[in-house]
């Protein structure tokens, strides 16, 4: 989940990236997706295992690699966490909760010159970690302790994005999508369908009825399980 959290942190740091990002994704989901702007829910079953995913295109996720691997530490981004960002995006206010995000960002104090990797990691970790964030709000040492990598600087700014007023309400369009299901320990993946729900069951039973779509129009479905 590093590259995760780092390729969030980027976008929230760096606004003409997450603008960059954004064109990229609203392109391939006209490409990609029916016009009602719906990414289909499928239920497939492999062995003993029923999935419920998203029914994304292979080339969806190889475009969302190849716009953010070349930027990430790593220079590669999984196919998990390319899946996890399709979704989180496709919904219009994951997308414009971050727009507020990427203001926030740049307004917060001190100003930054070239962060770290590490500092790009711990804003994406705070962004998802609802029990880390109140860790760190709560920390009598700014979060030093929490977060030993960073500078002072980086720390103070961190601390600035969580105290900001409206840091909430940014974060809150953001977890209309994500909830607590929202990790990388589901049980396996089924050809390029990102997996939202993953249920072991014998092979003679039938698949669940799909879940309502998902949508990257203005009325998006609630967030994953």
């Amino acid at each position: 989940m590093i590259d995760y959290w780092e390729a969030l942190g980027r976008l929230a740091y760096e606004k003409g990236l997450y603008a960059e990002f954004e064109k990229v994704l609203l392109y391939e989901f006209k490409r990609a997706f029916p016009p009602n702007g719906t990414i289909p829910w499928v239920n497939v079953t492999k062995k003993d295992i029923t999935e419920t995913g998203l029914d994304i295109p292979k080339h969806v996720y190889q475009r969302v690699q190849q716009f953010l691997g070349p930027i990430l530490a790593e220079q590669h981004v999984s196919v998990f966490v390319a899946g996890e960002l399709i979704w989180t995006f496709s919904d219009e206010r994951a997308r414009k909760g971050f727009e507020e995000m990427n203001a926030i960002v740049s307004q917060a104090p001190p100003e930054l010159f070239s962060p770290s990797t590490s500092y790009f990691i711990a804003l994406g970790i705070l962004l998802v970690d609802g029990n880390f964030r109140r860790d760190v709000m709560k920390s009598a040492d700014g979060g030093a302790a929490l977060l030993p990598r960073l500078t002072d600087p980086q720390r103070k700014q961190l601390e600035a994005v969580l105290h900001h007023p409206g840091f909430k309400k940014a974060l809150n369009m953001l977890t209309l999508i994500w909830d607590e299901g929202c990790n990388d320990d589901l049980i396996c993946r089924v050809e390029y369908r990102h997996p939202l729900a993953a249920n072991a069951a014998p092979k003679k039973h039938s698949p669940a009825p799909p879940a309502p779509p998902a949508t990257y129009g203005a009325s998006a479905s609630p967030s994953t399980p």
